[in-house]
């Protein structure tokens, strides 16, 4: 049942009808990106009225730019992204994901400024997105869940663009919780980014601190594994904290992110992560968002505890009866006023991202569990009572096990219809 218990972030094409959009799909699964964008304006052209067709015009445009090749910024083909999505919403209201690359796109622009210190700019670019509809209340809600879980001064990792923008978002233009550095896991292999978070901005961005130089981070590149076992010294007070002997280190084995003719390599990204961690020494919390994939943590898995609504890195491997602190999940996740925005969701679904609010029943239902552990029964059914009344709501995004899993515990605990 665990495996079910963390949303994840799925690629989504139901929108895809027509046998033109249906092609470029196909085209799309093969990464013919060119030939994508070539149906698909042909498709624009035939069917001009089509809302799905500008959509998808935007939606292809924004993955040639940020996910093939290369990767940079030019303000004139990110305008015709902008351009391609806002007709698409300007045709029809229904469709969610245009709203949400609309964040999407802005979420570049305003993360682009900021790289290059331009704060005004930044904050301009995140206000429109969430005029555009970016970044809805049920999102900036998830998002301020995220970092009320966060100590002050944390460093949290995040997954994908929903949770990075709207965390962002808060961070600029309501100046909410400035004191987290917030970092995309997908950009710490970007030496421009890296840069920028090794210098950050007063009172704006929070740097890290890391022991590679510029030079470093420019030359970047994926790397062979050469050495699995990671080491990190652990401070004093850490050991206190989780009485671990005075000799005790932090180890691992760091797997490969992917075999490249025969052997294993790594990103430079994961290998910069272990490097913020063992320059970090403990002094600032480092937190990942529940929305990152297990793939994406350099191998540290077994040393994180859900906190509130973050994992938190931790210099043990935790027991069973340690996986979660309760005190703090509790804090945040059975109070009502936490997901007063929550129920918009079914207004209009996001398919791209929705998912993501699923890690609100995933999260408690892992400490369900885990009071299971501790025979704790009345804590047991509190939360499943929490869950039926707050947090299930069966719109498109809810995952159909998880589902069917809360309905037995509704069964079990004598709270079915």
């Amino acid at each position: 049942m665990k495996k079910l218990l963390f949303g994840i972030l799925i690629f989504s094409f139901s929108l895809i009808d027509s046998a033109g959009l249906n092609e470029a799909h196909e085209k799309f699964k093969e990464n013919k990106i060119d030939e994508v964008l070539s149906i698909v304006e042909s498709y624009t052209v035939e069917n001009p009225d089509d809302a799905e067709g500008w959509f998808y015009m935007g939606r292809y445009l924004h993955y040639k730019l940020y996910d093939t090749g290369r990767r940079g910024y030019d303000e004139e083909k990110s305008d015709k992204v902008l351009e391609y999505l806002n007709k698409a919403v300007s045709m029809s209201d229904t469709i969610g994901n245009a709203y949400y690359y609309l964040g999407v796109e802005y979420g570049v622009r305003g993360h682009y400024a900021f790289i290059y210190k331009d704060t005004v700019k930044s904050k301009e670019e995140f206000k429109k997105g969430r005029d555009a509809g970016g970044y809805p209340d049920w999102m900036l809600e998830y998002a301020k869940n995220v970092l009320k879980s966060c100590s002050k001064n944390a460093i949290l990792f995040g997954g994908g663009d929903a949770e990075l923008n709207s965390i962002w978002y808060l961070q600029s233009c309501e100046n909410y919780r400035r004191d987290v550095t917030a970092i995309p896991i997908g950009l710490l292999s970007y030496p421009p980014f890296v840069n920028f978070i090794r210098e950050g901005i007063d009172n704006y961005f929070a740097p890290i601190n890391t022991s590679w130089t510029k030079d470093m981070v420019d030359s970047m590149s994926v790397m062979k594994l050469d050495t699995a076992l990671q080491i990190v010294k652990v401070a004093k007070s850490m050991k206190k904290k989780f009485k671990l002997p005075a000799d005790y280190l932090m180890k691992w084995k760091l797997e490969e992110d992917f075999d490249y003719n025969g052997e294993k390599v790594v990103m430079p990204g994961t290998m910069l992560m272990i490097d913020i961690v063992r320059e970090n020494n403990w002094e600032r919390d480092i937190c990942f968002t529940l929305g990152t994939s297990e793939k994406w943590r350099s191998s540290m898995n077994d040393f994180l505890q859900i906190n509130g609504f973050v994992l938190k890195l931790t210099p043990k491997i935790l027991d069973e009866d340690e996986k979660i602190d309760a005190k703090s999940t509790e804090k945040i996740l059975l109070d009502k006023k936490n997901f007063e925005k929550y129920p918009e969701i079914m207004k209009l679904d996001y398919p791209r991202c929705s998912m993501i609010l699923t890690n609100y029943a995933s999260a408690l239902l892992m400490l369900n569990e885990q009071y299971g552990i501790t025979q704790q029964t009345k804590k047991q059914k509190e939360i499943v009572k929490f869950i039926k009344k707050n947090l299930d709501k069966r719109g498109d995004f809810f995952y159909p096990q998880l589902a069917q899993y809360l309905d037995s515990l509704y069964m079990q605990y004598g709270m079915q219809e």
